[in-house]
């Protein structure tokens, strides 16, 4: 009958509630992130790109943005080799046929990864969460308005050349596509270290540059690959991934392989050329 013991009694009754309802929060966010995981690297491997931009607009509803930018980091530094090794790009002949036509993009990383890096560190939550809004919002625009271009001008070039291809060999670019590369390569590195978002400035690119399927994938993914190791490097060097960030990582490791594989193995070589233009406009 003592109220003290009474009190206490409920006391811990109610603490071990809450910790009841924290793990099952945690449980679910856990389901929910390992869902968003598998869906965006499926895409990506199928595409080249889009696991950034999935886990981006999605994962920040359950945590920060540096959060995500720091337990999505790794991630994409193994899914840039995983789908990099089912292109067959990681031999000798098809490095360095990816390394002249991305070589101008990388020389504005460091720059875009250092400048991104002390915006990462230093805006605020809100204001972290309204600017990747604006990028997504920009990056949708863009996509809508290139894509209706796409349409029309193919409709113009099946009407005069159609079996005409763009090609995409780098050593015949101009001083002007040069430093369009550089440019977007510098806003890569930029919102790639910020958001964990570097796609969008690359498909711009991709787009004066006229790469081919061919092409798009594998290049896209050994820039991904660089510009995450430089951003996965700088992150760690700076306290952002800890080891404690890596334990929450690896549970996402298995959806991210699982992504992976459904998206190159099965996915990819089911999509026509045409198709793929589409789909990357």
């Amino acid at each position: 009958w003592c109220p003290f013991r009474k009190n206490t009694t409920k006391r811990d009754s109610d603490q071990a509630r809450n910790q009841s309802t924290r793990r099952m929060e945690g449980i679910s966010e856990v389901i929910y992130s390992c869902g968003i995981v598998l869906v965006g690297s499926s895409i990506h491997a199928t595409l080249g790109y889009g696991a950034s931009l999935i886990w981006m607009t999605t994962l920040p509803l359950l945590m920060t943005v540096p959060k995500a930018v720091a337990l999505t980091a790794p991630l994409r530094v193994g899914l840039s080799c995983l789908v990099l090794s089912k292109s067959g790009a990681m031999t000798t002949r098809g490095f360095s046929e990816r390394w002249r036509q991305v070589k101008f993009l990388l020389l504005g990383l460091p720059f875009g990864i250092g400048v991104g890096y002390g915006a990462l560190t230093t805006l605020s939550p809100p204001a972290a969460r309204f600017l990747l809004g604006l990028v997504i919002v920009g990056y949708v625009a863009w996509t809508t308005q290139t894509s209706t271009e796409t349409s029309t001008d193919r409709k113009k070039t099946d009407e005069t050349l159609p079996q005409q291809h763009p090609t995409s060999d780098l050593s015949s670019t101009s001083p002007r596509q040069n430093m369009l590369a550089v440019s977007m390569g510098m806003c890569s590195g930029f919102l790639n270290a910020t958001f964990g978002t570097g796609a969008p400035p690359l498909l711009i690119y991709s787009r004066e540059a006229s790469w081919d399927p061919n092409h798009f994938r594998p290049n896209m993914q050994l820039i991904f690959l660089i510009t995450n190791i430089m951003s996965v490097s700088r992150m760690i060097y700076g306290g952002i991934i800890t080891t404690s960030t890596l334990r929450q990582t690896l549970f996402l490791v298995p959806p991210m392989i699982s992504g992976g594989y459904i998206g190159s193995v099965y996915l990819a070589p089911r999509i026509q050329k045409e198709t793929f233009r589409d789909r990357k406009s």
